[in-house]
């Protein structure tokens, strides 16, 4: 039980679904190991072969160095014909209250349990047992909660660039995983279920007078669920007997409702964890414009290949140690179209890029579909000096994630000094506005420049924290790492 639930929790727990369901593609990822030290932004001052993911518009400043050209160019992309770059990033981000929910079962001897409840034939749980079943039935209940989960997140991006032409290739990747719980097979007796299991659980226990343990409220609302006095005294004097039991009556509680409804035993329960997502692999071929000195447009027309992942495991198989996604997954494949827009002017730069105008489709054979739906976002920056760059973006889309009931859509802030061109250093910050329960994240990454080449590493982590196994960490963090050459 520990060894499945800590693989949960680390492996990932997407969505349980019968039939076709569309998922977007996920959130507009920082990829890119600037922009993710940049707090997630680059849209508007992105510079390198990158362009082909964050805005394809920027190819059409590259080698542009005329006059007119340079009274505009900020960052010096005037002076780059080529350019040749590799990032590679990962991360986890834990969704609702995942983390709490598996500590607290992960602590739980399922097997112990199990054997209780199929031996219960004379109503004998002991006080720690029936506490036990109870809590459990709580939180497997609680895993079914809209948006608990975990993605884990992976992009890779490499390409070369020749003046206004761009040849790239991008992996992005997020798989959703969650759980879907049996919540009819949670009884607490074998062969007995519903209202009557809980009765023959108890039976044992000896008549006790009316307890304190259950509120007046808590125990009307048993009561009008078919739980008799006696049964709910016997419950609470045994559980008010047991010192872990102490402060848990509302868990308990609903644990009793919930298994007033049930129509098997805890024992038999077939509660899955789901893994839905894709890992897409794009190539594309980007080419920018330059209108005028000041503003640009550009696009790319990519190949895309997605890995599409739709499987499940059972959550008590003691064989889910040796899960692979490579069992769930096929290979699709498309293709996308991406557009992008830049304006700027000494001091000042605006972006916007429109990603999978085309919304490509790859469907799984058990009818699970990937969509790739159009994603805009709107950057702005502000250059005082060309080491200096401070930018603002924003998700123009909410992006649905490859966890189900899960959305994202960002702003993000961010901070480059470009320290006498030898050391940059990169601050910032983004904020998921869709849902509450990562926080902020902040940023931060560190460049060396060795003439043509730049290496690069940045990360990211959330304020808000998730305990387990007594341990703290972020909701959410991210890692990159890069090397670009430019000329």
């Amino acid at each position: 039980m520990k060894k499945s639930f800590k693989y949960m929790a680390v492996g990932g727990l997407a969505v349980f679904s019968l039939g076709s369901q569309v998922v977007q593609a996920a959130e507009f990822q920082p990829a890119g190991v600037r922009a993710l030290g940049m707090g997630g932004a680059g849209v508007a001052s992105i510079r390198d072969t990158n362009a082909s993911y964050w805005n394809p518009a920027a190819f059409g400043f590259f080698g542009e160095d005329d006059a007119a050209m340079k009274a505009s160019d900020n960052n010096a992309m005037g002076d780059k014909d080529f350019g040749i770059s590799a990032d590679v990033g990962a991360g986890v981000s834990l969704q609702g209250n995942l983390a709490g929910l598996v500590d607290t079962i992960g602590k739980i001897n399922y097997n112990a349990v199990s054997t209780a409840i199929n031996n219960n034939v004379g109503g004998n749980l002991a006080g720690q047992t029936l506490l036990d079943s109870l809590t459990l039935i709580n939180k497997l209940d609680g895993l079914n909660a809209p948006g608990t989960g975990l993605r884990i997140l992976a992009n890779g991006m490499g390409g070369v660039r020749i003046k206004n032409f761009g040849l790239g290739v991008q992996v992005l990747g997020e798989i959703g995983v969650s759980a879907k719980i049996d919540t009819q097979n949670l009884g607490l007796a074998a062969g007995v279920t519903g209202v009557a299991g809980v009765q023959q659980a108890v039976a044992g226990f000896a008549a006790a007078p009316p307890t304190t343990y259950f509120t007046a409220a808590q125990q009307t609302q048993l009561v009008g669920l078919g739980y008799t006095q006696a049964t709910i005294n016997q419950v609470g004097t045994q559980l008010a007997a047991t010192p872990a039991a102490q402060g848990q009556q509302g868990i308990i509680a609903q644990a009793l409702n919930t298994v007033a409804n049930t129509t098997g035993s805890l024992s038999n329960n077939n509660s899955t964890i789901r893994y839905q997502g894709a890992i897409v692999t794009e190539v594309p071929l980007s080419y920018g414009y330059a209108i005028t000195p000041n503003f640009s447009i550009g696009g790319s027309l990519k190949y895309i290949q997605a890995q599409v992942i739709d499987g499940y495991t059972g959550v008590f198989n003691q064989n889910s140690n040796n899960f692979s996604f490579s069992q769930f997954k096929e290979t699709k494949s498309g293709f996308g179209i991406d557009m992008g827009a830049m304006y700027r002017m000494p001091k000042f730069q605006a972006g916007l890029v429109l990603r999978n105008l085309n919304s490509p489709k790859f469907k799984h054979s058990s009818g699970y579909v990937y969509e790739m739906k159009p994603q805009a976002k709107l950057g702005v920056s502000y250059m005082p000096w060309n080491t200096v760059t401070i930018e603002l973006d924003a998700d123009l889309t909410k992006n649905q994630s490859a966890l189900n009931n899960y959305d994202t859509q960002y702003i993000n802030a961010g901070l480059e000094w470009d320290v006498f061109h030898i050391v940059a250093l990169r601050a910032g910050a983004y904020k998921n506005m869709a849902q509450n329960d990562i926080g902020t994240v902040y940023t931060a990454g560190l460049g060396i420049n060795l003439w043509a080449a730049r290496l690069d590493i940045g990360g990211a982590m959330s304020t808000k924290k998730a305990q387990y196994q007594g341990q703290s960490f972020p909701r959410e963090a991210r890692v990159s790492a890069a090397l670009n050459i430019d000329f």
